[in-house]
């Protein structure tokens, strides 16, 4: 009969033991996921590019391949369309002054691919396709 009490009380310790191991990781996951959940980080997806960012991006690709200097962009002078997942087209002008003060416009269409990442990344783009006119 001790035998058989020893046993039950040894049983009934590892028993406790692994409900304490038990509760102790619950109480560590719960305090992970709450600071998780209080952090407010939008760092896992912050809604894709506005029309606004896309046409930044824009710019920033369509400057180079215009011959003349300082080309200027019109802040409201373009129209933007969502082709597909992640993929924008941008339709605008730019235009350039040449030394006898005239000016010249160029009309552009760009296709831009996000791949993800931060927006204002250049690296985090794909140009399919510019046109100019």
């Amino acid at each position: 009969m001790k035998d058989y009490a020893r046993e039950k009380r040894e049983k009934k310790k590892a028993a406790l033991k692994v409900v304490w191991i038990i509760g102790l990781l619950g109480i560590i996951f719960l305090v992970i996921v709450a600071r998780f959940a209080m952090a407010g980080s939008n760092d896992l997806y912050d809604g894709g590019p506005t029309d606004a960012d896309v046409y930044a991006m824009a710019k920033r690709f369509v400057r180079p391949t215009i011959k003349a200097t300082n080309p200027e962009f019109q802040a409201s002078g373009y129209s933007f369309k969502t082709a597909r997942d992640s993929v924008y087209v941008i339709r605008s002008y730019a235009e350039t002054k040449d030394d006898s003060g005239g000016s010249e416009k160029t009309n552009f269409e760009i296709v831009l691919k996000y791949k993800g990442g931060p927006i204002a990344v250049k690296d985090n783009w794909e140009l399919l396709n510019l046109n100019e006119d």
